[in-house]
């Protein structure tokens, strides 16, 4: 058992040393709400907890030493990545579009918020 102690205060001060994640739960926070943040903040937790279990179990040593699996997790993983910056990009463009669409617009929202940073 003191060795799972021991792992538990390695992984801990990682855990909560700032970061990537600490920048993405920011983010929705400030671009979203607190109840965002929250969820963020649970799958970051949920993703560290896995990683942390998997770890103490020695999967990673069984993957590794199967480059086949090896190379198809890494495989995934990648097809992944691809998959979310082509959603991404797409985003970008249609959100563009709506950017375009609402510059002909007056929008009141922005004249105050502009004013009011011109006061502060």
């Amino acid at each position: 058992m003191s060795v799972y102690v021991l792992f538990a205060l390695t992984v801990l001060p990682l855990i909560f040393t700032p970061g990537p994640d600490m920048l993405f739960i920011l983010s929705q926070v400030m671009g979203k709400d607190a109840k965002a943040g929250m969820m963020a903040t649970i799958g970051v937790c949920t993703g560290y907890l896995l990683h942390s279990i998997l770890v103490a179990l020695g999967i990673a040593a069984i993957i590794v030493s199967f480059p086949l699996l090896f190379e198809t997790i890494r495989w995934l993983g990648i097809a992944y990545l691809l998959y979310l910056a082509f959603g991404l990009l797409k985003s970008v463009f249609s959100t563009k579009k709506l950017q375009l669409d609402r510059k002909t617009e007056n929008n009141p929202i922005k004249k105050r918020l502009f004013y009011r940073t011109i006061k502060s």
